[in-house]
């Protein structure tokens, strides 16, 4: 099994963040309303969207679901340089798509290193032991920015793949949609006699409808209360995805 960490990279804490952590603190769960199968149809099929569909898709967009059911008494780390600090990490996790492996990193080392491949991280190799001083670095981070993040695809086993970490690892957690993902063939927009290849692409990638919730986005894993928690997209965009893959190839 090949454990994705390639894009882990490991950040001490600027001293602004600390306003966005507080130990003590405990809110009830927070965010906004999903949208349900039937409107996520009609995003992808009707422009321009209606006043209502469209103040809710905005209200997904720019409202982050913060979680801070964990209480935890961490003190926070200290040195001689820097004083008190926090550890953050950042980590590309690629969907979640090896969900399996996420976990392992955080569990015991010599089983995480039976379960690299021979081939990529070979024993006594600089690149085995680089992801091993990786690994453990992040099983110390305070606090880990996780980035392609799944929330209800079926690729991904319609987990909401931060939760499950945060549980994992008692630690809350927030997470912000970057995109509501839209295709022909998850809402039914299907060729009329497929043939056998077709239908086979078509039973692998269509829903279920009752878990679907089509969200993709970053996240914050912590060790204390999230505060403070914004979600601000970004007001220009070189690609536009929604209209340039509506419009197809050419």
């Amino acid at each position: 099994m090949q454990l994705p960490l390639q894009s882990l990279r490991l950040l001490v804490a600027a001293p602004i963040l600390i306003l966005l952590f507080a130990s003590s603190a405990f809110t009830t769960p927070s965010g906004p309303e999903f949208l349900s199968y039937s409107e996520l149809i009609r995003l992808y099929s009707e422009l321009p969207l209606d006043a209502e569909l469209e103040a809710k898709l905005a209200r997904l967009r720019t409202t982050p679901f913060v979680y801070n059911d964990i209480r935890r008494q961490d003190r926070l780390a200290r040195s001689p340089k820097f004083g008190e600090f926090i550890r953050v990490a950042l980590w590309n996790i690629e969907r979640g798509l090896e969900y399996g492996a996420l976990e392992a990193i955080f569990g015991d080392p010599s089983r995480l290193e039976y379960l690299l491949d021979p081939e990529e991280f070979p024993v006594g190799s600089e690149r085995r032991a680089e992801f091993m001083e990786q690994a453990a670095a992040l099983r110390m981070a305070d606090v880990i920015i996780l980035n392609e993040v799944d929330w209800g695809m079926k690729r991904t086993g319609y987990r909401n793949v931060v939760a499950d970490l945060a549980a994992k690892l008692n630690m809350n957690y927030a997470f912000g949609v970057q995109f509501v993902e839209l295709s022909p063939v998850l809402y039914g927009d299907e060729p009329d006699s497929p043939n056998e290849d077709e239908q086979e692409l078509i039973e692998a990638f269509r829903p279920d409808r009752s878990r679907y919730k089509g969200l993709h986005g970053m996240a914050i894993l912590s060790k204390f209360s999230l505060e403070n928690v914004r979600l601000k997209p970004f007001e220009s965009q070189p690609y536009d995805w929604y209209r340039t893959e509506l419009r197809g190839p050419g």
